[in-house]
């Protein structure tokens, strides 16, 4: 089953929020001992007992979110989507993040120079 979620943006940065209206107080945290580009927002309350509630995730700049980060996203076991403002329903973070990357991303211009 699928989790209603909200896209928020400004410019290239992205955020997934899970339970829109719901208030809870997030960190980020990753997880696990990599570097991601991606901040995984949990509830901070359930991390201080060791529990892992994922409220949502961040991308700064997802012009440069590489495909090799959103298929180790998929490998993880993250909760399904539904964003109906944008059409989403049922869908895959790593999907959701694609379509934002292509939509509103853009590459830095030291990535674009010949």
């Amino acid at each position: 089953m699928a989790i209603t979620a909200r896209l928020a943006r400004d410019g290239e940065y992205i955020s997934i929020i899970f339970y829109p209206g719901r208030i809870k107080y997030g960190v980020i945290d990753s997880p696990d001992d990599r570097d991601w580009p991606i901040d995984f927002n949990y509830d901070d309350e359930k991390l201080d007992r060791g529990e892992h509630e994922l409220l949502g995730v961040e991308v700064l700049f997802i012009g440069i979110l590489a495909d090799e980060w959103l298929d180790e996203l998929d490998k993880l076991d993250l909760p399904r989507v539904d964003i109906p403002e944008y059409g989403f329903a049922d869908a895959k973070l790593s999907d959701v993040l694609r379509w934002a990357r292509a939509r509103y991303g853009r590459k830095p211009e030291y990535a674009t120079r010949s």
